[in-house]
């Protein structure tokens, strides 16, 4: 368990790193590119989320992790198709990487529903 909680704070702070460098994106982007400000803000609506969710799991907040989960794997879905509607390259990149989040994320939801069907 302890080698679990490293690892999320691991990816925790690379998160906040990639959310860092999205609001800078975010904020150098003019109106006149409207789909990249759309998706770059679809993106840091993603990180803050799941931020938040590597929280509850921190705090061993389950409900809360159940209740964000779904709402954070629709803003990835929509934000995969907003990159391929703006024909990003880098569409499969970001699908890989923000796949391997949630397997985190549905790893530690499914350690502890196990346990709390045991109790």
């Amino acid at each position: 368990m302890k080698r679990f909680i490293n690892e999320l704070q691991y990816n925790k702070s690379q998160i906040i790193e990639e959310l860092e460098l999205a609001k800078q994106l975010k904020n150098n982007l003019d109106f006149d590119e409207f789909g990249a400000l759309v998706s770059t803000t679809t993106r840091i609506k993603i990180f803050r989320d799941i931020v938040n969710l590597f929280n509850y799991i921190r705090y061993n907040k389950y409900q809360e992790v159940i209740d964000l989960t779904p709402i954070v794997l629709k803003r990835i879905k929509l934000h995969i198709k907003q990159l391929e509607m703006l024909e990003q390259t880098n569409v499969l990149e970001t699908e890989i990487y923000f796949k391997k989040i949630i397997e985190i994320i549905y790893m530690w939801i499914t350690k502890n529903a196990s346990s709390r069907m045991r109790k």
